[in-house]
């Protein structure tokens, strides 16, 4: 009988590839984020409420193993789900790389950025809605996806979804598809569009299939110092229905956010004044978020920022919501092999 080869000589053979690399193909990321939010309930002038907490505590491991193969092992000790991402890819070729584990969901701009990358303290209303009302922000699942000529990009995945019969470990890999193309025109402006389908099923007899669209184009002017973004997001409005028992208040039919900031540098720092407006559909009535802020980034470790959020409700005319945050982001990154 042929011996299967031992564990340990596969961890060996996995570190002897990444050492003879010349550049670190091991690398750890170390991100946190503290946060203070100081919540203004109107119209009572008296019912301001402070929370603190930790918005991110990721570890991340990544590599190229070469120039075909790598991975990406993450954990977040501030979210519920402690795993994040634990996905494989193989890239063959340019146009085509193969993506299998925990990812992330590859529907809607603001969605889909990192945290540290994210202008402001918080995401959008739509980001929210599609994390917490939605599938979640990360799925098992399979993805295709690749650079075309012409600045062009694609991506297509299907995902389990937990919403398929309420979570209860019914494994469905094709209830939740996603499709994207991208392209890029040097650098000054970005175009991105998204589909996604998910399918809800409570009951053998009961199911519906939701579909959701993104799109979103980003410009950059000035010397690449001024940047203008803008999102629009359309799904079903019969899944309000569907979905009784959800939070309606935070449910998401139809939005579009216009954010811009501008880069001033100073020294080896950026400091970035941003403001958005975000316009929300939800099925029954209408609200707009207004945010303006400032990120401060001191070199490329630390990051301040400081917002302030008003959130208009037209059915309750008056501003359902007032928020203060500010957020201290520390990214280390170092390369192990």
């Amino acid at each position: 009988m042929k011996k299967s080869l031992p564990f340990r000589y596969l961890i060996l053979f996995l570190l002897t590839s990444l050492s003879a690399r010349e550049k670190n193909r091991l690398n750890i990321q170390i991100l946190v984020q503290p946060q203070i939010e100081a919540d203004i309930t109107l119209p009572a002038a008296d019912s301001t409420e402070m929370n603190w907490g930790i918005n991110n505590a990721e570890v991340k491991l990544y590599s190229e193993i070469n120039e075909h193969f790598g991975f990406k092992l993450s954990v977040d000790a501030a979210e519920e789900k402690f795993l994040e991402d634990a996905v494989v890819w193989y890239n063959p070729f340019d146009f085509l790389s193969f993506h299998a584990g925990r990812m992330k969901v590859a529907f809607g701009y603001d969605f889909q950025k990192s945290s540290e990358d994210l202008m402001l303290v918080s995401r959008s209303k739509t980001s929210d809605f599609l994390k917490n009302i939605g599938c979640g922000s990360r799925n098992y699942g399979l993805k295709l996806c690749g650079k075309l000529p012409l600045g062009l990009g694609y991506s297509a995945a299907v995902y389990e979804s937990p919403n398929f019969l309420k979570g209860k470990g019914v494994f469905s890999i094709a209830e939740l598809i996603t499709a994207q193309l991208d392209w890029e025109y040097f650098r000054w402006l970005v175009f991105n569009a998204g589909y996604r389908s998910e399918k809800f099923l409570y009951h053998p007899l009961l199911e519906y299939r939701a579909n959701f669209y993104d799109l979103a184009i980003n410009t950059n002017w000035v010397k690449d110092k001024l940047h203008l973004g803008v999102e629009f997001f359309w799904g079903d409005p019969p899944l309000i229905d569907f979905l009784m028992e959800k939070d309606t208040l935070n449910f998401v039919t139809l939005s579009l956010r216009v954010m811009s900031y501008y880069d001033f540098k100073i020294a080896n720092s950026t400091i970035s004044p941003v403001v958005a407006f975000e316009h929300i559909d939800n099925g029954f009535w209408t609200s707009q978020v207004y945010t303006g802020g400032i990120r401060w980034d001191i070199g490329s470790s630390v990051f301040l920022s400081l917002d302030g959020e008003l959130l208009y409700d037209n059915e309750m005319l008056y501003m359902r919501d007032k928020k203060i945050l500010f957020q201290v982001s520390y990214l280390f990154t170092k390369g192990i092999l």
